[in-house]
């Protein structure tokens, strides 16, 4: 008989800042992934903020996806990120596709509109994705219009994929902050707007991998560029601004 005490329900469940911290590391391992890719350095380079997330997608004809992951703004007057926002996401679609995957996304904020619409309570989005993936390796690419009570804006998203999927599809889903992770992991109840904006702060628990992160976006900001990305028109053109579509804000 192990003289070991069993854990208390408390002991055993796992805290809000352990789950933000499990998003953290997620989101340091997707960094690595993109920014070694050739290419990518020019919307890390580009982007007012980025999304981390990890996701799956089940399809055959219909599909339907959800994830987690974390919203991150980058201050280029003080050339800084902000604090980690956890986010999720669930949607459905309709296409000619099929299959199961898992995801790694990286979704690039690349025009200030962008990053003010995704700082929203509740957003909407709707826009069309090509998926490859065949076992260990796999991409999908992704443009969405996104609406939320903060603004409308475009985005365009990457994804290394995991699985037996394929197919082009039309999507539409709801982004949502995860309240109760945000609040317990800052102390307080607050808005994505406060965390985003530099109206909270947060003192990293120890052995935490907030600062690898920070560290990991900064590197692969600062890799060179030879030209800025070019966006083409997307499904979700009809809904912006024409000029702001292939827009790239510095």
């Amino acid at each position: 008989m192990s003289d070991a005490a069993a854990p208390s329900p408390a002991e055993a469940k796992p805290s809000a800042k352990n789950k933000m911290e499990h998003l953290i590391d997620e989101a340091l391992s997707i960094v690595e992934e993109f920014s070694s890719e050739p290419g990518m350095d020019l919307y890390f380079k580009h982007c007012h903020g980025i999304v981390l997330m990890s996701a799956y997608q089940a399809s055959f004809l219909f599909s339907a996806n959800g994830g987690t992951g974390v919203l991150l703004r980058h201050d280029k007057k003080e050339n800084k990120w902000s604090p980690p926002c956890a986010i999720g996401l669930g949607g459905a679609g309709v296409g000619i596709q099929a299959g199961i995957e898992k995801k790694s996304v990286a979704m690039f904020l690349s025009e200030k509109a962008a990053m003010k619409t995704l700082s929203g309570e509740f957003q909407l989005r709707v826009g069309s994705q090509i998926t490859l993936a065949l076992g260990p390796e796999g991409e999908e690419d992704d443009f969405y219009a996104h609406f939320s009570n903060r603004g409308v804006a475009s985005t365009s998203s990457f994804a290394h994929t995991k699985g037996l999927a394929f197919g082009i599809s039309f999507e539409g889903g709801i982004i949502t902050p995860r309240f109760k992770t945000n609040e317990e992991y800052f102390g307080e109840k607050v808005s994505p707007k406060k965390i985003l904006y530099g109206e909270v702060t947060v003192a990293a628990p120890e052995g935490s991998k907030l600062g690898e992160l920070h560290q990991a976006l900064d590197a692969a900001m600062a890799r060179k560029v030879e030209k800025k990305p070019e966006y083409k028109d997307t499904i979700a053109s009809p809904f912006l601004n024409k000029p702001h579509v292939n827009k790239i804000d510095d």
